[in-house]
């Protein structure tokens, strides 16, 4: 108003009045002056009431204000252009992620400063985004920077806004879990188990090829939930051996399961398996993932079957056997003590007829006595032998010293006539005494002399020749 009045300058403001009772008013406020001679000799002016319009005016630029503010301060680059391709829009962030800064780029034409860029994907999106009006989402590797981008595009009718972010982490990652994967069904394809992978968070479960080669699953089939999988564990198997699961996967102590179990095949016969898991956990006990393989055990199971029922075969025969074995031993009791009394018979009447014709019998007649004797005392002995022997392994045997040339001299005798009559011949050297149980060892001597006797050829010489190197074998 000063200068107005003083030179003449005129004036345009708009300014916020008070009114009587304190209220805030928006006016436009104009001021003009007639100037003579150099002088203010008239000034006018007037006020036009432009609340209203100022209040919403200033509410649009505090919005505006806050957008910038929100798209400075998102983590996302953004830009904005016009359907010339002018960017009228280019965020901090975008300025980091692209490495080009605001007063480059912004006002100029975005080909123009990406002109190396026209035979990428993100130049065929944003066109077609353009020309059809349709929202894009796609991911592609800024090769400049070695950076991968995920990309979104929104059409208006101004142009284009684009929001954009760097994902080359993620992109690793994904590429290591591929990796990971890769090898993980390498190892699958590459054992004999059925190898499957439970995801807690997300419920996937990845199923390995064993589950076609061993259970006959085709190898195109859904991924089944954890739960669907349990439904395939027998019904007579299936509390006992998810509370034992759900025990350990809630027990942040335990690190690994396994069990054993019937599992049904797709042809619905059971296969006998043996489930083995690893729980990978967090640093706080939370269960994240189950690692596990089934192993087919059908194969074991039936032959641990089969051994089942052979022991209980065997232990039947051993029962019979023993049964049979006290029968046999009873027997051989009853026909020793038989056998031994018409021996004795023999053998006294025999010494009685010595001792009271032995006068009266010539020499020939005296030995044929003796021959009877020695014959029923020797009877007598080998009865006694077997009964011992029928005896063995119901009492401890006891292991005796045994002089060989007695035991073979009496195998002799025992056979005399039989080798005179096959003019035989029976020649043996440096027999000594061996600690052994005696009757085998006579049953082995008596049946080489009595086998050699009765297989050999005749007209052949018989000769029976002992080597002491076998006897001390046996000893």
């Amino acid at each position: 108003m000063h200068l107005l009045l003083e030179k003449g300058v005129s004036f345009d403001q708009e300014l916020p009045l008070y009114t009587a009772k304190g209220n805030k008013k928006w006016i436009r406020c104009l001021g003009q002056a007639q100037v003579l001679g150099g002088k203010v000799i008239r000034a006018f002016g007037s006020f036009q009431d432009i609340h209203d319009r100022k209040v919403t005016e200033l509410e649009f630029k505090q919005l505006f204000q806050e957008r910038n503010s929100i798209l400075e301060s998102i983590g996302d680059g953004f830009f904005a252009l016009d359907k010339n391709w002018t960017v009228t829009y280019w965020n901090n962030q975008a300025e980091k992620l692209l490495h080009v800064d605001k007063e480059t780029i912004v006002g100029k034409n975005l080909w123009g400063v990406f002109h190396q860029e026209t035979n990428t994907l993100s130049y065929v999106n944003y066109h077609h985004a353009l020309e059809t009006g349709e929202t894009i989402h796609f991911e592609e590797c800024y090769e400049k920077l070695d950076t991968w981008f995920s990309v979104s595009v929104f059409p208006s009718d101004s142009g284009l806004t684009v929001y954009f972010k760097d994902i080359t982490s993620a992109k690793q990652s994904e590429k290591l879990l591929s990796e990971s994967n890769e090898r993980f069904e390498k190892v699958a394809e590459a054992t004999n188990d059925a190898i499957w992978d439970y995801q807690i968070e997300s419920g996937e479960v990845f199923f390995g090829k064993g589950f076609h080669s061993l259970f006959g699953f085709p190898l195109d089939m859904p991924m089944p939930e954890f739960e669907l999988l349990t439904e395939f564990i027998h019904p007579e198997d299936k509390e006992r051996v998810l509370s034992r699961l759900n025990s350990y996967q809630h027990d942040p102590a335990i690190n690994s399961w396994n069990d054993e179990y019937r599992f049904k095949k797709a042809d619905n016969s059971y296969a006998y398996v043996i489930n083995r898991a690893t729980f990978i956990r967090n640093s706080q006990g939370k269960l994240l993932r189950i690692i596990g393989a089934i192993t087919d055990i059908t194969d074991r199971k039936n032959y641990e079957e089969s051994l089942k029922v052979l022991n209980q075969n065997l232990e039947k025969q051993a029962r019979e056997l023993a049964t049979s074995n006290a029968e046999l031993e009873h027997f051989a009791y009853v026909a020793s003590h038989d056998l031994q009394e018409p021996l004795r018979m023999v053998s006294s009447f025999l010494t009685q007829l010595d001792r009271r014709y032995r006068d009266k019998l010539d020499e020939k007649a005296q030995q044929y006595i003796h021959f009877a004797v020695d014959g029923a005392v020797r009877m007598r002995r080998i009865i006694l032998d077997l009964l011992e022997f029928s005896r063995v392994g119901k009492e401890k045997e006891r292991n005796e010293r045994v002089r060989l040339q007695e035991l073979v001299d009496e195998v002799i005798s025992l056979h005399k006539q039989s080798i005179e009559e096959n003019d035989g011949k029976v020649r043996y050297e440096g027999l000594e005494s061996i600690v052994c149980y005696r009757v085998p060892i006579f049953q082995v001597i008596q049946n080489l002399i009595g086998n050699a006797l009765k297989y050999s050829r005749a007209g052949y010489l018989r000769r029976f020749w002992s080597n002491p190197k076998m006897w001390g074998m046996l000893g």
